[in-house]
């Protein structure tokens, strides 16, 4: 059996560029941790719980909201980029669009490469601000786009899989 997660299980939370995290996000991380030692330990349990979450292979679900009205959905292409803050669920990709707050807008549900995360920025977020449950995507470009679902309907807007499936006219 192959060992997955590879670019996840390699990463050494020790050089994590908190810094960069913090200017990326506003992270409240001087709030969280009384020590440098106790920091790393926040950082490898998220980095753990992370490996337990996605063992089950290397293509990671991943959800995106958005504000904006469902024609957007039309004007849509594989492989446009859709931004690099995903989330690894549903209920994250809400609260932090804030469509979870009776908005309206669109879900956008694709489909990640591990190796294509920033997985620094994703354990650091997951650290500090865990109720996102943020994928951070290092190329934007690399999410494989499945469906757009009009929230709060659930009406899919467009499903990539069935157009790419349907035969040309």
């Amino acid at each position: 059996m192959p060992k997955t997660l590879q670019t996840l299980r390699s990463t050494d939370v020790r050089k994590i560029d908190l810094d960069e995290a913090r200017r990326h996000f506003d992270l409240p991380i001087e709030e969280q941790f009384q020590s440098r030692r106790d920091l790393v330990s926040g950082l490898t349990q998220t980095k753990n719980q992370f490996i337990g979450l996605f063992e089950d292979g290397d293509v990671i679900e991943v959800w995106r909201g958005m504000d904006c009205n469902r024609g957007w959905a039309s004007g849509v292409n594989p492989g446009d980029d859709l931004g690099d803050s995903w989330a690894w669920q549903k209920d994250g990709a809400l609260k932090g669009s804030g469509l979870d707050r009776s908005m309206s807008g669109v879900l956008v549900v694709g489909e990640v490469h591990e190796s294509d995360v920033d997985w620094d920025l994703t354990i650091a977020v997951g650290t500090f601000h865990e109720d996102e449950c943020e994928i951070v995507v290092a190329n934007p470009e690399s999410v494989t786009v499945r469906r757009i679902i009009e929230w709060p309907s659930g009406e899919v807007l467009r499903d990539f899989e069935a157009e790419q499936a349907a035969p040309a006219p």
